[in-house]
Formats: C-alpha cells, structure tokens, sequence
C-alpha cells in the first residue's frame, strides 16, 4: 500500500489476533441496517488460504453519511473499516477489463444470504463488482488514521 495509507493499514498489522480481539463479532446485515458503505473507498482485500480460509476486507469510509449514527464516526478526518470474514468460500470480481481512473469508490454495497453463508456484493462507480461468499460472522473494527479505535455504535453484536 502506498503512503496515502496509515502506517498500521501499509505495515501489514492486520494479522495479529489482538488487534482483532477489539472488534465487534456480528454479522454485515447488521452493519447494513444503520451503516452504509455508499462513497467509500474499498482499499483491499486478502484471503488467507493456509489456515482457515479466513478474509480481510479493508473500506476507507465517508463518514459523511455517519452523522447520526456515529458522532465521533463523523467527526473523525480519516476512518478505515476492516472486515474479518470466516470461511471465505468464493471470490467473484468482474468488470475490472480496463485500470480506474481513481480510486474505486462504491456505489452500492449489500449483503444476500446464500444458504448457510452470506454474500457481500460491492459495486463500484466504474462499473467494478465484487462478490465475496463467506460464513454470516465476521469481525467488524473501525479505526482513525493513528490506529486508535472508534465507536460503531448501533451494530448489534452475534
């Protein structure tokens, strides 16, 4: 990742079981019901095969839309949402033929049952989409750009 990222995202700190420890075990349809993904810009995404098919997801968020929801959300100049999925069981990426002229910021983001799993699908403005199935539970955790947590309040924990 480039410098126009936090040390904490670029230095790969997104392993560590103690970072994780902090995040809210639920389930995206609850992040979904009071959240939205709209405007955000999704930063990446990597799959740990070796172990337990495990997922990061990682969102560069516009907390524009956070007002009522999240005060300190709104107010924060940077925030990143980092997703940890179980069980990765498929990622489908489609409409990536031609390079973004910017960043690949999404238009529309939801979450579809699909038997015992879930599946995130994200549009981006480019006409970029992105299908990752998963198991429903993941770990959600928000974080400003010195890597201290913030608050999502409202989603339920599983």
């Amino acid at each position: 990742m480039s410098s126009s990222f936090p040390s904490w995202l670029s230095a790969g700190a997104l392993e560590p079981d103690e970072l994780w420890s902090e995040g809210t075990q639920t389930q995206l349809s609850e992040f979904f019901r009071e959240y939205s993904l709209h405007d955000s810009e999704w930063l990446s995404v990597s799959l740990d095969p070796r172990y337990d098919g495990d997922g990061v997801a990682a969102f560069k968020l516009d907390t524009f839309w956070f007002r009522e929801q999240s005060p300190a959300l709104y107010e924060a100049r940077w925030a990143a949402l980092l997703v940890k999925f179980r069980r990765v069981r498929g990622l489908k990426l489609l409409g990536f033929e031609e390079d973004s002229p910017g960043p690949r910021t999404i238009a529309s983001a939801v979450i579809e049952p699909l038997g015992a799993d879930a599946v995130l699908v994200i549009e981006d403005i480019f006409g970029g989409r992105m299908e990752i199935t998963h198991r429903p539970d993941v770990i959600l955790l928000c974080r400003d750009w010195e890597g201290h947590q913030l608050p999502l309040p409202l989603v339920a924990a599983s």
